[in-house]
């Protein structure tokens, strides 16, 4: 292998790294001001979390059946999905996430104009194999894209 070559492939190791800080600081960005009500406040003593980030809600809604959730408890998660989507439009932030699968999926962001907004499309990989967490998460985060959509398409 050749200096440049060698270079090229830190050059591309960097920028998938840098990559996934910057999709993972949208994810784990807290958001302030979400309201709790009784209903919230027994999950996120059960859960031990906050629920005011994407990721807290997206992980503990995929592995619902580990943490032993009922389907009402589930609800309060995309209840709290909505609220998230709701504080980003008031900071004018507006993603959608995108996985993919098989053998190279697509990992990164990709600015997108719609509507006149900046839409941040956010890249987030995938695997070949689809199970019931898999299906989970592809479902919060759908769920996501279209309360985000029906901001954006406004």
């Amino acid at each position: 292998m050749t200096h440049g070559q060698e270079e090229s492939i830190e050059a591309h190791v960097y920028s998938v790294e840098s990559s996934k800080v910057k999709i993972d600081e949208i994810k784990n960005y807290p958001v302030n001001g979400l309201i709790d009500n009784d209903s919230i406040i027994k999950l996120k003593e059960k859960l031990n979390s906050n629920l005011n980030t994407i990721a807290s809600c997206v992980l503990n809604y995929k592995f619902s059946k580990v943490n032993k959730l009922t389907s009402d408890e589930e609800i309060q998660l995309l209840n709290r999905i909505s609220q998230i989507v709701e504080m980003f439009i008031q900071e004018e932030k507006y993603f959608y996430f995108q996985l993919s699968t098989g053998y190279a999926p697509v990992y990164g962001i990709e600015l997108k104009t719609i509507n006149n907004k900046e839409v941040k499309v956010i890249h987030l990989g995938g695997g070949c194999l689809i199970n019931e967490v898999k299906k989970k998460e592809n479902e919060v985060y759908a769920y996501f894209n279209a309360k985000m959509e029906s901001y954006i398409e406004d």
